[in-house]
């Protein structure tokens, strides 16, 4: 039985390559309508893809009245659910490889935080009572708290600090990352 599953990209360059490849709709069916960026280091500290030959290119962007920088080797976690069931509106976050979002690093509890997904132009993030927390926007979620996610703000789970970016919202950087 061969499988018809679409590869999801890892990496902003590869994004920016399935945009080229399928445009807009192809790109949302792979990753979701909204994604967190950023770099995920290994316990050494560096990347774990830092092996992979990538260009170092990168694209300022402004988020939050704040000047940010996107690279094109940057990680990129896909807000799309990995499986059916009870939570289907819910995505999981954390170090465990079964969450919809797998964050492979030390300070990230195995279940560290959820996304509920009331559409696709609005999602809220909790804390899932993790060991060193979470933050949205500067702001330290715990308890019940939930903030509603917004374009360009950083979420933080442990020590790893990731952007929220609207799929459909990303794609002017990622066709800018494209270019020759």
């Amino acid at each position: 039985m061969s499988s018809t599953a679409k590869p999801t990209p890892h990496n902003v360059a590869q994004a920016a390559a399935v945009l080229q490849r399928g445009g807009l709709e192809l790109l949302r069916q792979l990753v979701g309508p909204w994604v967190f960026v950023g770099q995920i280091p290994n316990e050494e500290g560096e990347a774990d893809w830092s092996f992979r030959t990538l260009s170092a290119r990168s694209v300022k962007f402004t988020a939050n009245n704040e000047d940010r920088v996107l690279h094109d080797h940057d990680r990129m976690l896909g807000a799309t659910k990995a499986r059916q069931g009870a939570f289907m509106n819910t995505l999981l976050i954390g170090r465990a490889s079964t969450n919809d979002l797998y964050v492979p690093h030390s300070s990230v509890s195995k279940l560290h935080a959820r996304v509920r997904v009331v559409s696709d132009d609005e999602l809220w993030l909790s804390d899932a009572g993790s060991s060193n927390g979470t933050e949205y926007g500067g702001e330290a979620l715990a308890g019940s708290v939930e903030r509603r996610l917004i374009h360009g703000a950083l979420a933080r789970f442990g020590v790893i600090e990731l952007q929220t970016l609207e799929t459909k919202r990303l794609v002017p950087l990622l066709e800018q990352l494209a270019l020759p």
